[in-house]
């Protein structure tokens, strides 16, 4: 299921996604994908925290209805095919607004969750 939140379009279409939204130049383009990126990884490192105070269950349901809704906000507003810049100020907010979601929940829960499939006895061998 963590694949097909989007992820993966986000991430490598960054520059492409920011060109559209009005970030023209390449370093520009560039600056921001590093920028999603940090997001994504303070956002994770804070997860670790909350996996275990709020449950993975939980977490996932609201991480997985806060992409949801940002990836059709992105998506309507690429549809209109609007470019002005509050459009282009909702492109970036909501491509925020995905990562927060993901990098909470799908982000590093799947990751742990195929970490504990295993029992502890076989867990060093699996």
């Amino acid at each position: 299921m963590q694949q097909f939140t989007g992820i993966n379009m986000i991430m490598y279409y960054a520059p492409k996604i920011f060109d559209i939204s009005g970030f023209h130049t390449h370093p520009q383009q560039m600056w921001m994908t590093v920028l999603i990126g940090n997001i994504d990884v303070i956002d994770c490192a804070a997860a670790i925290f909350f996996v275990d105070n709020k449950g993975r269950k939980l977490l996932l349901y609201w991480g997985y209805l806060g992409m949801g809704i940002a990836i059709l906000i992105l998506s309507a507003s690429f549809g209109l095919n609007i470019h002005n810049e509050f459009f282009n100020v909702l492109d970036v907010l909501s491509i925020g607004a995905f990562l927060v979601p993901f990098a909470f929940s799908a982000g590093p829960i799947a990751w742990l969750l195929c970490a504990e499939i295993f029992p502890l006895k076989g867990r060093d061998f699996g």
